[in-house]
């Protein structure tokens, strides 16, 4: 048992990692860079643009004189295309993304590669993620928020009901992503739908700290503006709520994310009418305090 052990803990097996972009010149070489950074060096590193219309080319070529890495450059496909298409070429035992405004804490992929050699029955592990700006500064009530609900046992149930939303710092074992079919090309929540697709068959790993770096949709320290969520991730929620039509904890299923899309909708002008559906549909929470909050937003906020 303790050679078992010693074994498991000393596998370096190789780790595909992908950095899908879309116009991330202002990031996309911070993002290259803390992959290269890793404390862990068995890594193969596959960067594939889907259509940027900025300088991401020309930055890229340039760092790619100091750094070995495929470059692929592309007509636009869709991240989940991209990232099927990085799981074909893929070489490597385990699998992993770093997406290109993001980056990775120096030691994420050591961690994550020890607890999948411990844990050989686990498709994936999950751990923490810092919020940041893009100032690259971490915002800690963001960061709290954005990890809350994380514990060491997720289950299904958790993740179909949105008491639990993953981060994005999953690490694949790449042969269970290809036994389940890779990610779902049609949707623009390919996360949340991997997220339930694995969850319902196997049990995820936690690590308890933050090992990715979560760039902010505050986009607080610059001059971009994003929306904590768009409209298409909000109905592919919904598409992948229906595969699971005859679980026991649908209706509640369909009950949050009503709830949630009013929430994150109500307060902007062309959305307002998809948000007032949601609070329609989720009134049994009327006397939740975000619900009254997001009332509050739908009758008073007009923002663009």
């Amino acid at each position: 048992m303790i050679f078992w052990c010693a074994f498991m803990h000393d596998r370096t097996p190789l780790v595909t990692i992908v950095i899908p972009s879309y116009n991330h010149a202002q990031f996309i070489e911070r993002a290259i860079i803390s992959v290269f950074n890793q404390t862990y060096k068995n890594i193969e590193i596959i960067f594939i643009d889907d259509g940027s219309k900025d300088a991401t080319k020309e930055i890229v070529e340039k760092l790619q004189q100091s750094f070995s890495f495929k470059a692929i450059f592309q007509k636009n496909m869709g991240l989940s295309a991209t990232l099927n298409k990085a799981i074909d070429m893929a070489n490597g035992e385990y699998f992993s993304v770093c997406s290109s405004d993001d980056m990775y804490y120096s030691n994420k992929v050591e961690k994550q590669v020890m607890a999948l050699n411990n844990e050989p029955a686990s498709p994936c592990v999950v751990a923490k993620a810092s919020v940041v700006d893009d100032d690259d500064c971490i915002l800690p009530i963001e960061s709290e928020r954005y990890n809350s609900g994380l514990s060491g046992d997720i289950t299904f149930e958790e993740l179909f009901t949105f008491k639990t939303v993953l981060p994005v710092t999953c690490m694949y074992r790449l042969d269970v992503l290809r036994q389940v079919g890779g990610f779902d090309s049609s949707l623009a929540a390919e996360d949340y739908d991997m997220s339930l697709k694995l969850s319902s068959r196997y049990k995820l790993i936690f690590i308890d700290e933050p090992l990715y770096y979560y760039r902010s949709p505050a986009a607080i320290g610059g001059t971009r503006k994003r929306r904590p969520m768009r409209l298409d991730v909000s109905e592919a929620h919904l598409t992948t709520i229906n595969k699971f039509r005859d679980h026991p904890f649908y209706d509640q299923a369909i009950l949050e994310w009503n709830f949630r899309r009013f929430i994150l909708f109500s307060k902007y002008i062309d959305t307002k009418r998809y948000a007032l559906s949601g609070a329609l549909r989720c009134k049994r929470k009327m006397f939740h305090k975000m619900y009254v909050r997001s009332l509050i937003k739908l009758v008073f906020l007009w923002i663009k």
